[in-house]
């Protein structure tokens, strides 16, 4: 249980992934009392394909957290992209003027970064509260107060802050309760969704894998990327039908998605499949709002993107540093000059989730970049930030 000093704070934020906690730390190492809420306990496994868009290093050191995560990434020195006939468009990592020896292009497991990130939070004087579910949220007098359950006793905690954040995820809890329509319409978007989500991982039987292949297939895409240890990270986009069959026959879902591409099952020979297939949904980009005074929506909670762009985390982060500026300007302390960057890469997410869906773009996407070079590297420019 809480003790009674702990249930009253300045902020409180719901879900400690990389939005949160990134919000979390800046706002903490400037003396905002902070809470952290999350359903899980560390580390724990996200559903996402690994990979970090080179621009996160500019908040990883804004963090503190540039070393540890270097010493617990794998760095991608080339991309492959094979279209649904197996046919391969190599790009060099080298190629992309996105990046610089302070800007690598990583791959690191989510239970890692995320953890990693936390600690940070709570070294920088955050609360975390892990294994803790939100019951109810409501207005109280100027102030939010946030009914917590405990999940490892059942028990229900009141607390109470002036800001609240959601920072849940993409079917966030927090954007559900703050508006009064948002059961109904996330259902719907639940419900017409075609874009599930779907990873599993891989084991390596003999030599490297490559570093990152995006790859084809009817009905949806995938990546493999190595992630240390041995492991292999493969996630997918698919359609609803194939994401039912993930569950029910993961041995034919894997022939009708990624065994399906020539170039793919050649890697993936070389893996033997670990654990269990899991999915996620929606893929969908979507946006929620809403219009009380004192909350907000950051990280997927906000606004999905695309997964084959490797910028969900980069928008999350950014989220975090976004939301945080904006509190710490209206508790009247100084923000520290951070200042971030625009999301202005949303319409190409949009561009890009167009091209993804459309078999004859991939197909000529892939066969002219063999032929020029330049275009290789307008590839690179496209995934690498």
């Amino acid at each position: 249980m809480m003790a009674a000093r702990d249930s009253s704070f300045d902020v409180v934020i719901v879900g400690a992934g990389p939005a949160g906690s990134t919000c979390a730390a800046m706002l903490a190492k400037k003396g905002v009392r902070v809470l952290i809420c999350e359903k899980a306990k560390f580390p724990r496994e996200k559903i996402c394909g690994d990979c970090v868009n080179p621009a996160c290093w500019d908040v990883f050191r804004t963090l503190g957290v540039d070393n540890e995560i270097a010493a617990n990434a794998e760095l991608i020195l080339n991309i492959a992209i094979a279209d649904g006939s197996g046919k391969v468009l190599q790009i060099p990592v080298a190629d992309s003027l996105a990046l610089s020896p302070r800007r690598p292009f990583i791959a690191i497991k989510r239970s890692i970064l995320d953890s990693l990130l936390v600690q940070r939070a709570v070294a920088d004087g955050a609360v975390l509260r892990e294994n803790t579910s939100v019951d109810s949220i409501e207005e109280d007098g100027g102030r939010w107060k946030v009914s917590l359950r405990l999940q490892d006793s059942g028990g229900v905690v009141p607390v109470k802050a002036g800001i609240l954040i959601g920072a849940d995820g993409r079917n966030s809890l927090v954007a559900r309760l703050l508006a009064e329509k948002e059961t109904k319409n996330q259902a719907r978007a639940e419900s017409s969704s075609e874009r599930i989500g779907v990873q599993c991982t891989g084991r390596k039987r003999c030599h490297a894998t490559s570093n990152l292949l995006m790859y084809f297939f009817e009905g949806g895409y995938g990546g493999m990327v190595s992630v240390g240890a041995g492991e292999v990270n493969i996630a997918m986009v698919v359609r609803r039908d194939l994401a039912r069959l993930a569950v029910e026959n993961p041995s034919v879902f894997l022939e009708r998605t990624m065994y399906a591409n020539p170039r793919a099952r050649e890697i993936a020979s070389d893996l033997q499949i670990v654990g269990k297939i899991r999915t996620a949904f929606p893929i969908n980009p979507q946006k929620n709002s809403h219009r009380q005074t004192g909350a907000y929506l950051i990280g997927d909670a906000r606004r999905t993107t695309e997964p084959f762009t490797g910028e969900g985390i980069l928008f999350a982060m950014l989220d975090g540093l976004l939301a945080a500026g904006k509190i710490l300007r209206r508790l009247g302390l100084p923000d520290g000059g951070v200042r971030v960057p625009s999301r202005n890469r949303i319409w190409r997410d949009k561009l890009l989730v167009r091209g993804l869906q459309n078999k004859g773009m991939i197909e000529t996407v892939v066969s002219l970049g063999q032929r020029y070079r330049g275009l290789s590297q307008i590839a690179s420019g496209m995934i690498l930030r």
